[in-house]
């Protein structure tokens, strides 16, 4: 498949949401892990980055529950040749969804015959507090 073919198999994906793709060698899986991380859990109950952000807009890291509870994408192939290899991909930090990513993803799935791991190295993907897409919220924090 070309380029252009990948990402019209790719368009409309939700966050979350897992899909079998077809392709010209068979299908891939889109699966969505979940990831909790146990470096931050203790006594202090972490809350929504949503709710920090208006009683603390400077709140430590490890009180924002989206740095250690989120979902990331796994694109699987039919022709997984060896179970043990996996290939893990971090994304730029100037981007807000996998967009850009799933056809490449995809391409290398099907030609290394392994699973893609996707992996969101900031807040950016898919995991960005929902506020940060309100441009009145926004614009009325930068004042």
């Amino acid at each position: 498949m070309n380029y252009h073919e990948y990402i019209s198999r790719f368009a409309g994906i939700q966050s979350g949401e897992n899909h079998q793709i077809s392709t010209d060698s068979g299908f891939l899986n889109l699966k969505w892990m979940s990831f909790k991380s146990q470096a931050f859990l203790n006594e202090n109950c972490p809350i929504s980055s949503d709710v920090m952000s208006v009683l603390q807009p400077n709140a430590p890291d490890t009180q924002i529950s989206e740095n250690f509870s989120f979902k990331y994408p796994v694109i699987i192939p039919s022709q997984c040749s060896d179970e043990r290899r996996v290939v893990v991909m971090l994304h730029g930090l100037n981007e807000r969804s996998w967009n850009k990513y799933w056809s490449w993803a995809a391409f290398l799935a099907e030609s290394l015959k392994c699973p893609i791991l996707m992996f969101p190295i900031s807040f950016h993907m898919n995991r960005a507090p929902g506020f940060w897409s309100d441009a009145r919220t926004i614009s009325g924090l930068m004042k």
